[in-house]
């Protein structure tokens, strides 16, 4: 069942990502916006690496993380599965020469 928060953009539901704060109608976290932009992607480039949500719904992901800071870091730092370390993109962006490899990375992270 998907629960409604008081971000417009932003839902949780406990089928979908184990519970953790989602783009509504994606399955986008709001851990891997707030990912890019830890590594130095402007906000306003985050949908190029997420084609299917746009500004608006970055900016709702990180003003719900800043909402939730300390229940989220909580939740962020419990162990999961191993990962490329988040901060690689940045290299993969002064590397990468066409979006369609760009899209394959950050649809990893």
């Amino acid at each position: 069942m998907t629960v409604a928060t008081p971000h417009r953009f932003v839902t949780t539901d406990p089928a979908v990502k184990n519970g953790e704060p989602i783009i509504s109608g994606t399955q986008t976290t709001v851990r891997s916006i707030l990912r890019l932009y830890r590594c130095g992607i402007a906000l306003e480039s985050i949908p190029q690496f997420k084609p299917w949500i746009n500004l608006a719904q970055v900016y709702d992901a990180l003003s719900y993380y800043h909402e939730h800071r300390q229940e989220l870091d909580e939740l962020f730092s419990k162990p999961g599965p191993p990962r490329v370390p988040g901060c690689a993109i940045g290299k993969i962006v002064v590397l990468a020469e066409d979006n369609e490899h760009l899209q394959d990375f950050a649809e990893y992270m």
